[in-house]
């Protein structure tokens, strides 16, 4: 009973990371139109506080994170990174009025850099953690369920935008509703904190002898591991960056209204929550590498069939689109992510998964804009699948090279 809580408690911090991503993703025009009324929302300062840095800065959380996880365990710093994401996220709810908009770029330059530095490191070390909290045959599945709970941070994020949406006019939300959000995540995050004190430390051996010499040691001889499970990776990871590009893209070239598209999101969300866990049960059966690869080439053969559901433009092939999209982006996470845990050596796991996790999500975050780039030469919105299945070879040729542990 006290494990099954255990794994219950460490999903708490993926709930929260997600939430809190699409979160500020939603609100950020309306966090610009109320403290920087007098700046253009294209910006450069602007772009650089609201996306960019914090883009840029998961990088360093997921690295800087798991080396501490390396050197110390990993209960420690899964505290830490909850206390942080909690103290972000209210602090960014309680934000005062009339301040000067020089305090405003500093106070949330530094909000920005907390949160992006949890959220870089929390699902790496939430990941390695679960994989090394028991030396048994259900790890994969454990890890599973913290994907499971990213997709149901998710729909609590989009549920609570959908009460604001409905219940308050844009004078409420402007003078308080978008306040609200922040500190129902800042709840969930002290939440986390208090139940994840129950959790034991992982079987992890020899923590305290770990230094910065023998991770950078034991990282270089596993260079080539690293960017080749960084190959792995990109594909799922290019899939989610671009499910989050989706409400543009299809609103703007298939002629569906934003409403819809974040309803059909929503639903495929609530399958990719029981698809996870799905997927963790499968992964169990130890074909890890052989599942993944046919799930990269039933991708390349099912892109006309996602095609056909774009262009029908009704609701039900637009659901039917997302959800099926879904059945491709959640078990290639997952089957990626295991593949990830078995490979890596336990002294460089937490800090190799940080740094593969964030950087290959970085990368795919470029996608949309290379798209866009190519849209202007060549105006077919199909090119975006082209781009994705060129990935998902790359990815093909990456797992193919690589043997698990």
């Amino acid at each position: 009973m006290r494990t099954n809580l255990s794994r219950l408690f460490l999903n708490l911090g993926a709930v929260l990371e997600y939430y809190d991503y699409l979160i500020f993703i939603f609100l950020a025009k309306i966090l610009i139109g109320i403290f920087f009324p007098s700046i253009e929302q294209g910006n450069f300062t602007i772009n650089f506080l609201f996306f960019t840095l914090g883009s840029a800065v998961k990088i360093i959380g997921g690295l800087g994170f798991g080396y501490l996880s390396d050197i110390f365990g990993r209960k420690k710093v899964i505290l830490f990174m909850s206390i942080l994401m909690a103290f972000s996220t209210i602090a960014m709810g309680l934000m005062p009025y009339n301040l000067d908009v020089k305090l405003y770029i500093v106070l949330f330059f530094i909000l920005r850099i907390l949160q992006a530095l949890s959220f870089g490191g929390e699902i790496p070390c939430a990941t390695t953690f679960a994989y090394e909290l028991e030396n048994d045959t259900k790890k994969n599945s454990r890890v599973s369920h913290i994907f499971s709970a990213a997709a149901v941070g998710s729909i609590i994020a989009t549920s609570v935008l959908s009460f604001l949406t409905f219940s308050l006019d844009i004078h409420q939300v402007n003078a308080w509703g978008w306040r609200i959000p922040f500190l129902v995540g800042g709840v969930l995050g002290i939440l986390s904190f208090f139940l994840r004190k129950s959790l034991p430390e992982t079987l992890i051996q020899g923590a305290a002898q770990n230094n910065l010499r023998d991770i950078l040691s034991v990282s270089k001889s596993h260079i080539k591991d690293i960017v080749t499970l960084l190959a792995v990776l990109l594909f799922p990871a290019t899939m989610i960056s671009i499910n989050l590009y989706f409400p543009v893209y299809v609103s703007q070239h298939f002629n569906f209204g934003i409403d819809k598209v974040y309803f059909a999101q929503t639903i495929s969300l609530v399958f990719s929550a029981c698809i996870a866990l799905i997927a963790g049960i499968f992964s169990d059966k130890k074909q890890i590498k052989k599942m993944y690869m046919i799930l990269l080439v039933a991708f390349l053969c099912a892109q006309p069939f996602l095609i056909k559901l774009l262009t029908t433009h009704t609701v039900e092939s637009l659901i039917g689109f997302m959800v099926l999209w879904q059945c491709f982006i959640t078990p290639c996470i997952v089957f990626a992510m295991f593949l990830i845990l078995k490979t890596l050596p336990m002294k460089i796991r937490a800090t190799a998964n940080g740094l593969i996790y964030n950087l290959a999500f970085f990368t795919a975050s470029f996608v949309p804009l290379v798209f866009n780039k190519f849209y202007i030469t060549y105006p077919n919105p199909y090119v975006l699948f082209m781009i994705i299945g060129i990935i998902a070879g790359v990815s093909f040729e990456a797992t193919r090279r690589i043997i698990p542990k």
